[in-house]
């Protein structure tokens, strides 16, 4: 459990999405809590994990109701067609809350597509949505080819595990959503796990596609790094410089640890290297680059106001007033009670406290 919260931690696409007011993060919370409590009523149908259940399917239901059918309907048809505990998911009360659920939704008029809340939806190209899903994965990166091949090994064998989280997996993918993210992080965090085990068949594996991913890595931040002069001198090479050391130097050190089979190094290295460097991106690459950015400018860089804008003198002594548009096409001039020219907006202390009030109304300027 550890190693999956650290695995978590240091993804660079769940901590990044968590900065924003997206339905992105709660329905991949909802989705994995419902998977987990199905899981426990495979093992133990009573009645206190089938409500545990019922309240994380209501949580997806509330963020995206069609989302929250096609992963929620799936996975538990999946379970009941091949897991051999399957008896103990036709429960009355599992039923019940499916049937609820959607009859209420089917009511309420809340089955569509929209995803209007959502980063990653199914107006997201498959490409897309899987090179974010890679680039989120980033600093365990090296551990997924072990663990999408040990999965399908023991798929073959039937192992019980692996068809939970085959099943998992597909409706995931199926969703386009988060979840997939928090599956995939699941399934290294278990091959990390068996990493330190005796006779551990992947670990060669596991060392190439780690150096692999560093040596890309490397020629990735050295671009960032030039990239960061090209744009914005001296500061954009020392900030991208310092988020690619960090990175890098831990993910070196994790490397070590794979050779030297020391768990401390290996997942220490690899959450350090994602959770310290994502901070330092958030906390001095990204504030530099909004500033270079400049988005009032950009907003308003089509804002055409040929007009010639009057205001009062004593609200251009005061610094009452703010104007927004193209400073080239704007000319601002003191307020000399001329209303001769059409051409003028005019602008008094009058108009200035009828543009404050609450129930001002553009029509009476």
């Amino acid at each position: 459990i550890i190693t999956y919260i650290v695995t978590i931690v240091s993804s660079f696409l769940l901590i990044s999405l968590s900065k924003f007011a997206v339905a992105d993060i709660p329905m991949a919370a909802f989705h994995m809590m419902s998977w987990a409590f199905l899981v426990i009523c495979l093992k133990q149908p009573k009645i206190k994990w089938q409500i545990v259940y019922g309240l994380f399917v209501m949580g997806s239901f509330l963020v995206q109701p069609t989302i929250a059918v096609l992963y929620g309907i799936g996975l538990l048809t999946y379970m009941l067609i091949f897991h051999k505990n399957r008896k103990n998911l036709m429960q009355p009360l599992i039923a019940i809350i499916w049937v609820f659920f959607i009859a209420l939704f089917t009511f309420l008029g809340g089955f569509d597509w929209n995803t209007d809340g959502f980063i990653f939806s199914y107006q997201t190209s498959w490409k897309e949505y899987f090179t974010w899903q890679f680039i989120g994965l980033l600093p365990w990166l090296g551990f997924l080819p072990a663990a999408l091949w040990d999965l399908f090994q023991k798929l073959r064998k039937k192992e019980e595990m692996s068809i939970i989280l085959f099943g998992w997996l597909i409706f995931s993918i199926l969703s386009h959503g988060v979840i997939l993210q928090l599956c995939l992080l699941f399934l290294i965090a278990k091959q990390v796990e068996n990493y330190f085990k005796p006779n551990y068949p992947y670990k060669d594996l596991i060392k190439t596609f780690s150096i692999l991913n560093l040596i890309f890595t490397f020629f990735g931040l050295i671009a960032l790094m030039l990239g960061g002069f090209a744009a914005l001198h001296n500061m954009g090479f020392r900030s991208a410089a310092v988020f690619s050391a960090i990175y890098w130097i831990f993910g070196f050190v994790a490397i070590i640890g794979l050779f030297s089979n020391k768990r401390r190094y290996i997942v220490g290295g690899m959450g350090i290297a994602g959770a310290f460097s994502l901070m330092l991106f958030w906390v001095q690459i990204n504030p530099i680059v909004d500033r270079f950015r400049d988005m009032s400018s950009q907003l308003l860089k089509d804002v055409e106001i040929e007009s010639k804008l009057s205001v009062s003198e004593s609200l251009v002594k005061a610094k009452q007033f703010q104007v927004y548009g193209n400073a080239k096409s704007l000319d601002i001039q003191p307020f000399t009670g001329r209303k001769d020219e059409a051409d003028y907006y005019l602008l008094n202390e009058a108009d200035f406290n009828k543009i404050n009030n609450q129930d001002f109304k553009p029509s009476e300027l």
